[in-house]
């Protein structure tokens, strides 16, 4: 341990803080008095600026975004058994539900869910409360009164025939 520390001090690191103001608490409900949070990072590029450094490392850390989407929302790293094809067959389709929800993601939601996660999408869009009820033999699907995501539901019903047409055009 004291040889890794010791390996690191040698070589020339700087650290950048960066302060973000957050004007609300985790469950949306505003402050009244602002708190500040804290991100640093350590680097050993010199002829960078700070703000090239922070840019640079976001851009890599979205990978563990997606890490994160995978191990808690699609359950990718609970490999079931110890048999070889029944794990193959299980990571199959983790990765089949992965890649349609990226695709619900991208073509079928609107612009500001591109980026939002699969829990957040099954929360908010998937498992809402309401009544499935029959109207004149067509089944209509009523919704609690305000429901916030009505608009993006409505989006949602009309966008699979706008992607069937744009893949699949008309002959001409």
């Amino acid at each position: 341990m004291r040889g890794a520390f010791s390996y690191c001090i040698e070589k020339l690191h700087e650290f950048i803080v960066v302060r973000k103001l957050t004007d609300r608490e985790g469950n949306g409900h505003a402050m009244l008095f602002p708190k500040w949070r804290y991100q640093i990072i350590c680097h050993n590029q010199p002829d960078m600026t700070p703000k090239e450094v922070w840019e640079d490392y976001n851009k890599r850390a979205k990978i563990e975004l997606t890490i994160r989407d995978l191990d808690y929302d699609h359950f990718i790293t609970n490999v079931p058994t110890g048999n070889f094809n029944s794990n193959f067959a299980y990571f199959w389709h983790c990765e089949l539900a992965y890649n349609m929800a990226l695709i619900f993601k991208r073509y079928i939601l609107a612009d500001k869910w591109h980026h939002a996660r699969t829990s957040t999408i099954r929360r908010n869009l998937i498992n809402i409360p309401g009544r499935l009820v029959n109207r004149s033999g067509k089944m209509i699907m009523r919704l609690m009164a305000g429901f916030p995501f009505v608009d993006v539901l409505q989006f949602v019903k009309e966008r699979p025939p706008w992607l069937y047409r744009t893949l699949h055009p008309a002959p001409a």
